[in-house]
């Protein structure tokens, strides 16, 4: 499954984005796709959603080596995890990546952008993971964690906003 990479500004480039998405046997490819380790849904809200809307936010989609590389080092460290937080989850790299190497491990996804959490929850429920995964709609600095026996392991690609752009009570 791919993605021609041009911004989708009107519904018939949705549309056409969406066509080409389940091209073939539809949500199946999708499926195949995330579940071999692809982003088709991540690489679809890149288009849907502006650079500059996504900039707003924060929002950067770390590219796989990166995620990989940081992950091996976690699992380097030989910490038992328990659970796994990505603080601005996007539609879930990171957390889809770390399930097969911590795989007791819960996953939670905290989302402050409405259709990047919907997307997050689409790519888990599609890898498999729905079980074992929350995603939470909100800011991340608001959300409150419950204790837990066991590591948490906080790994991500948190948003960045200029300092100017972060509100006086953070």
């Amino acid at each position: 499954v791919t993605a021609a990479s041009q911004p989708i500004d009107s519904e018939a480039g949705l549309r056409a984005a969406a066509e080409s998405l389940l091209a073939g046997t539809g949500c199946g490819d999708l499926q195949a796709a995330i579940r071999a380790g692809a982003d088709p849904l991540g690489e679809a809200f890149a288009r849907i959603r502006p650079a500059a809307a996504r900039r707003a936010l924060g929002a950067t989609y770390t590219p796989p080596a990166i995620i990989d590389s940081m992950l091996a080092w976690a699992a380097a460290q030989g910490v038992p995890v328990a659970r796994i937080v990505d603080p601005g989850a996007g539609s879930g790299r990171f957390l889809l990546a770390a399930a097969p190497r911590f795989p007791a491990a819960d996953l939670v996804g905290i989302e402050i952008d409405p259709l990047a959490a919907l997307l997050l929850c689409a790519n888990l429920a599609a890898a498999g993971l729905g079980n074992r995964a929350r995603v939470i709609l909100g800011d991340y600095r608001a959300v409150p964690l419950a204790p837990l026996a066991g590591a948490t392991l906080f790994i991500g690609n948190p948003p960045y906003l200029r300092h100017n752009g972060i509100a006086p009570e953070w």
